[in-house]
């Protein structure tokens, strides 16, 4: 699997927009855990770590985060700045979060509860998983 952008289902009218994600349908995985984060001061960088099975979708519902994503092989940057947006995140992918606005608020659907045997904190410990085969 390749991270990638997904389009939340959004209806408008008069009254304004409203933005839905459902597990399976919109996700691409069951939810088992939600997060978000916000209050990031300026200059902020999250994330910096793979994980070994969860998968995520970010999404930022206020103001704007920059996302990295690298496979191991290719590194794509991902300018979110819609809340009718999500960026799927696959097991095994880095993800560095940086460039934080001020108003910044960015939900996280998981597809597991907090494991932290899952995560893979450093760079090289990525490399030589990713070198290995998935």
């Amino acid at each position: 699997m390749t991270a990638r952008v997904i389009e939340m289902p959004t209806r408008t009218d008069h009254r304004g927009s409203l933005s839905v994600i459902e597990a399976i349908r919109d996700c691409p995985f069951p939810i088992e855990r939600v997060f978000y984060l916000h209050g990031a001061p300026a200059g902020a960088t999250r994330g910096q770590h793979a994980h070994r099975e969860l998968q995520q979708l970010i999404v930022v519902v206020h103001g704007s985060v920059d996302v990295g994503i690298d496979d191991g092989t290719t590194v794509e940057q991902f300018a979110m700045r819609s809340p009718t947006t999500g960026l799927f995140v696959p097991e095994l992918h880095w993800t560095r979060l940086a460039n934080f606005s001020a108003d910044a608020v960015a939900i996280v659907l998981a597809s597991a509860p907090f494991d932290e045997a899952d995560y893979i904190l450093t760079y090289p410990e990525f490399q030589e998983l990713t070198r290995g085969g998935r």
